[in-house]
């Protein structure tokens, strides 16, 4: 009888997890992967999903993209982490700025070695200040809530995968306090995601 509820409590977590995630529905494309299924797609390149009733003034958001080399300004998948990385954060200059009196100190983006659906990938993450806007859309819907002193402090991970033509970015932004709240969401489509035909 215990050995039947405890596989009967399975079989219900089980498919309650399946029901927090959905696959994305674009067979077209040469990737697969689950994303939440509260969230919805919203146009732009490649698969790009926001908060379907998103909090806040900016929405967390999670994008795939695939770069070609040469293309798109980025010669490999190293100068696209160069660009990316380096000293990230906001300058002393901007956060006087935009009025906040003790800014966040810049700090240099660690870079890890990650496997992606068997692939060697590379995984960091920024966080910069950005300038809250008045006026916020997402998904056609207006938001209006300004942050304190007008400034939205987002963090932003990012995994490099390479190929051979290119190389795929998925990569996943937030607002600082929201970030490790939705965090698992982009590790389940990090953990999902397989090319087709690899």
């Amino acid at each position: 009888m215990k050995a039947l509820l405890l596989s009967s409590s399975l079989f219900l977590s089980l498919a309650a997890a399946s029901q927090d995630y959905k696959p994305w529905p674009l067979s077209s494309d040469p990737f697969t992967c689950e994303v939440p299924s509260d969230w919805s797609a919203s146009p732009g390149k490649g698969l790009h999903v926001v908060l379907a009733a998103p909090e806040g003034a900016y929405a967390p958001g999670m994008h795939v993209d695939f770069y070609r080399h040469g293309k798109d300004g980025f010669k490999s998948p190293q100068s696209f982490i160069d660009s990316h990385t380096g000293v990230t954060g906001v300058s002393e200059r901007e956060w006087k700025r935009m009025g906040v009196k003790n800014p966040i100190p810049r700090s240099s983006a660690i870079v890890r070695a990650v496997k992606v659906s068997g692939i060697g990938s590379s995984r960091f993450d920024v966080q910069k200040g950005i300038r809250s806007k008045p006026e916020v859309y997402v998904n056609g819907k207006l938001i209006t809530r300004k942050a304190q002193k007008g400034v939205v402090m987002l963090r932003k991970a990012y995994v490099v995968v390479p190929q051979k033509e290119g190389f795929w970015v998925l990569r996943y932004s937030a607002e600082v306090k929201e970030f490790d709240r939705h965090l698992p969401k982009f590790e389940h489509l990090i953990d999902t995601f397989q090319l087709k035909g690899t």
